[in-house]
């Protein structure tokens, strides 16, 4: 299905800890029957370490802090893709896209600079560089809700409000908010979270007459496949299960976020097409669907797969790059 059109495919295109009990959850396997290999560290610390206690435990610390970072890096990263994927939409011009995805980190990373000065402290300085950090997850947030209601930013009145935002900057640690997750429980609290999120939106907006009963399980399959592939990219090779788990239980909140984001747009863009239909057209098309049930789902796998692959590249370059604004860490991989 070619982008842009007016032509429906006839192609099939954080924390409440669960208890151990199952249910709700899908079971996923991989043709070996082993659905958490991706938990598992890639090198091993105490061989690589020879043995020295010392050496190991610094090679895990390592790894741990590499986790927080890439935990960080998803928090900002997220939020300006899902904005990009409602406006300018999923379909879109890829340079389109990418302008407005640099004015939005631009943006970020601005306001976050200012605000660092107003309270006295220097974002060039690698010791800052977490408040620095915690201000762009905010500002993320914020500016993306802008973008949603209008397209375009004001970073001004923020500014003026800068007492509301030092009074934030002063309640936020850099203590993460993944810990006491266990390794399996994560994973089930990961996959209930996303899949209320997906539900709620196929029954809250269009479901495009499908059968949720029927694809609720491919669907968290597919998020489950994509988030562990990340893990392996974005983990340290050294990262210890729990801190995979940790990375999987946010990886498998974005990607829900994604996914019921690009549900979204395909709801809109097909009723946006029947609208140009005849009532009689409308009529023969409707049946036509919810007698094969229902729309494809082809654009919102394509549009999610697009998405969460770029969010999975640009956060690893942010947390592989040393520099310490936002935008200078992502200069020209935009």
């Amino acid at each position: 299905m070619a982008f842009g059109t007016k032509k429906i495919s006839q192609e099939k295109e954080e924390k409440d800890i669960p208890s151990d009990d199952t249910s709700g959850n899908f079971d996923y396997q991989d043709n070996n029957g082993d659905n958490t290999a991706f938990l598992n560290p890639t090198k091993n610390a105490k061989k690589d370490s020879l043995n020295d206690p010392y050496q190991e435990e610094m090679i895990k610390k390592a790894a741990y802090q590499y986790t927080l970072k890439t935990l960080n890096a998803l928090k900002i990263v997220s939020p300006i893709v899902t904005a990009l994927m409602t406006k300018p939409g999923v379909d879109a011009p890829t340079e389109e896209i990418s302008s407005s995805f640099r004015l939005l980190i631009k943006e970020i990373s601005n306001i976050s600079g200012v605000v660092c000065e107003k309270i006295g402290v220097d974002p060039s300085k690698e010791k800052n560089y977490w408040v620095r950090n915690v201000l762009e997850k905010s500002f993320a947030e914020i500016l993306k809700e802008q973008w949603l209601a209008n397209e375009k930013i004001d970073t001004e009145k923020m500014v003026n409000l800068i007492d509301d935002i030092v009074k934030f900057s002063e309640t936020v640690t850099e203590k993460p908010q993944y810990e006491e997750l266990s390794d399996l429980l994560a994973l089930k609290m990961a996959s209930i979270k996303a899949t209320m999120l997906i539900v709620n939106e196929a029954q809250t907006n269009f479901d495009l007459y499908r059968n949720l009963e029927e694809d609720i399980e491919p669907i968290m399959t597919k998020l489950f496949e994509k988030s562990a592939e990340a893990v392996n990219k974005l983990a340290d090779n050294y990262a210890e299960s729990s801190d995979r788990a940790k990375l999987f239980y946010v990886l498998m909140q974005e990607a829900s976020e994604l996914y019921a984001c690009a549900w979204n747009s395909e709801g809109k863009r097909v009723k946006e097409i029947m609208e140009s239909y005849s009532p009689e057209k409308i009529q023969k098309s409707l049946e036509k669907y919810k007698n094969s049930g229902g729309f494809p789902l082809d654009k919102v796998n394509h549009d999610f797969d697009k998405y969460f692959d770029r969010m999975v590249v640009i956060s690893e370059k942010l947390v592989s790059s040393q520099k310490s604004g936002l935008d200078k860490k992502l200069k020209n991989k935009a």
